[in-house]
Order: C-alpha cells, then structure tokens, then sequence
C-alpha cells in the first residue's frame, strides 16, 4: 500500500485503510503525555500493554456470537512498521508490534462507556 492515510483517530491510536475491507489500528504514544517524565522505552510498554489489552478482549469475545456481532471481525496483529514502512518515521510516535487488523465499518463508532445504562441493555 502506498497511501498512509489516516481514516480514523482516537486517544491512543490511529486506523489506516488496508484494502478489501479491512484496517489497521495503529497504537501510538499519546499526544497528550503524563506530566511525570519516562523513558520512551517505558512508555512504549505502556502502550504496547494497552495495545495487547485489547487484542485479548477481540480473542475472548470470539466464541461468544452475542457479544461478537458489536465489535469489528478480529483478523488478528501485525507489526505496524512491516506494513506500512514509512510509520516509523512519522512524529505522531507510533509504538513497534502495536497493529490490530480488523474489519473496516463505516460510520461513526460509539464507545459502550458512553452510552447510557438504559442503552447498554
């Protein structure tokens, strides 16, 4: 892929087009950084943890149809440097190993904490 657009942002990562349906989120440091000061190494593990955080809830949730039809298809991990090459030298400070491959769904997400009790079910 030639093209590293940025399709989708949150906090702590960023979703880039893979092709036939599917992206990458991409972890990176947060923009806004703890006002105590770590190593880079440091906080690169603090993000790769957040990173493997969420590809256990993808994996855990799998057998579970009623729970799985709310989350994107979980295509499993890439290293983010290996697709898209280039990353490694963007400033926006994206974290080696931290690429979730998922299925690509149109429109706006909606984060479940956000919703009220009564929408939650």
């Amino acid at each position: 892929m030639s093209s590293y657009e940025i399709i989708g942002s949150g906090d702590a990562a960023d979703i880039f087009a893979l092709g036939e349906d599917k992206v990458v989120k991409v972890y990176r440091r947060q923009l806004c950084r703890p006002s105590v000061e770590y190593s880079l190494d440091d906080y690169d593990a603090y993000i790769y943890a957040l990173c493997r955080a969420e590809i256990y809830s993808y994996k855990k949730i799998q057998p579970y149809e009623k729970l799985r039809i709310h989350t994107p298809v979980f295509y499993g991990t890439v290293d983010p440097f290996e697709v898209f090459p280039l990353l490694k030298f963007s400033k926006r400070g994206y974290v080696k190993g931290c690429g979730i491959v998922l299925e690509c769904i149109k429109g706006n997400d909606v984060k479940i904490g956000n919703l009220g009790v009564t929408e939650q079910g």
